[in-house]
């Protein structure tokens, strides 16, 4: 894994957290992560993605029900990442990524459902953050039910909302269930949710997988507001996963600031 840009999807059943610092233009980043099984599965099928010099951060959950989704989920941030976004005007920059992220999705099903004999069956979804090269905006992207909080004057906002329906339960038809209502590589076609949103010089963000269970200590660490090391806030990753606020799930958080 280099600090330019990787995928990671974990197996390991006592995980630990991975953080760095990297310096973009003006700005110095900190990243930190951690991907965890937790008690409800054999394996994680996450993946996380970052790249510091491009300003991309991403991450992904393999559908778990179908047996290709671990893979999926790397292969989807794999071809995101693969060549330079628009770096441009909001406008162009949200064109580039929905452009990309509808490729994604093609090449994804056609490689899982069109030519089987290449590759199990699998979908996944996809949430992440594409900086402007100046900071000065933050552009989301979003497909299925990760979820992203963005620190704001007032503390930690939630930007990109679970996109779930609502369907009788496959045991009690009087039950109703939670299921996904998009998810990449499982259709032909998808349709990304996008947003800009204005930035201050300093700030912090975090992605997280379905399996987070929101721990609110998490979202008010002094970490996000640069009050802590990298290593003090891994630390706090990984007895977050001890804690169980963790199944199954994977946890990125950024936080930036201008340099010197």
């Amino acid at each position: 894994m280099t600090n330019a840009g990787a995928t990671l999807a974990s197996r390991l059943a006592r995980p630990s957290a991975y953080a760095f610092a990297a310096a973009r233009g003006d700005a110095l980043f900190d990243v930190a992560s951690i991907t965890c099984v937790g008690s409800s599965r054999r394996e994680n099928s996450d993946a996380i993605y970052f790249d510091v010099a491009a300003g991309l951060f991403a991450i992904a959950d393999g559908v778990g029900t179908l047996p290709g989704a671990g893979k999926v989920a790397e292969l989807c941030l794999d071809y995101l990442g693969a060549s330079a976004l628009d770096d441009g005007s909001s406008t162009t920059r949200e064109s580039a990524l929905r452009e990309r992220i509808v490729q994604v999705n093609g090449r994804l099903f056609a490689e899982c459902w069109g030519a089987r004999k290449r590759l199990l069956p699998g979908a996944c979804t996809l949430t992440g953050v594409k900086f402007a090269e100046d900071r000065a905006e933050l552009t989301v992207f979003h497909v299925g039910d990760s979820r992203l909080w963005l620190r704001e004057d007032a503390g930690f906002v939630s930007v990109a909302e679970p996109q779930v329906v609502l369907r009788p339960s496959r045991r009690d038809p009087n039950k109703l269930t939670k299921r996904l209502a998009s998810a990449i590589g499982i259709a032909p076609t998808v349709d990304p949710w996008l947003n800009t949103l204005p930035l201050r010089s300093n700030g912090a963000l975090l992605l997280a997988t379905d399996g987070f269970a929101e721990d609110e200590k998490l979202l008010r660490d002094e970490w996000l507001d640069g009050g802590s090391s990298n290593d003090e806030f891994a630390q706090r990753l990984e007895a977050c996963v001890a804690a169980g606020f963790s199944d199954d799930a994977s946890v990125v958080a950024v936080r930036w600031r201008p340099a010197g």
